[in-house]
């Protein structure tokens, strides 16, 4: 990725995706999940890591993440709410995105925390 990219800041966008038509209901072969990372910047994905079966995004995102290049800008869905993927993301000098569902306790939590920034300023 950094031979292609150099120094220059991206936006890295990881996200899971689901192959249509992947499954065979008659073997019992389930759909395939792919988490991707793409790169807007090059209109193109730079990593992509299968989800394993009984498995999920958040066993699979950070070994997506081993792979590319982490001093970017990474963007996730709510799933990537995890410590250890934030740890990892941090660790390689990366920054994150991360957007929220509006579940009761943590969107509580960081309303109140920017209402209490944007009041204080």
């Amino acid at each position: 990725m950094s031979s292609i990219t150099g120094d220059k800041n991206l936006i890295v966008a990881i996200d899971e995706k689901s192959l249509r038509n992947s499954y065979d209901i008659e073997k019992d072969i389930p759909m395939t999940h792919i988490v991707t990372a793409f790169v807007q910047d090059y209109n193109m994905v730079f990593c992509q890591e299968i989800v394993k079966l009984k498995s999920n995004e958040i066993t699979a995102i950070p070994k997506l993440l081993d792979n590319i290049l982490l001093r970017n800008i990474i963007t996730i869905d709510a799933i990537g709410t995890q410590k250890n993927i934030i740890n990892k993301i941090v660790k390689g000098k990366g920054y994150y995105v991360l957007s929220l569902k509006k579940n009761p306790t943590l969107y509580s939590d960081v309303e109140d925390f920017f209402e209490d920034k944007i009041n204080y300023d």
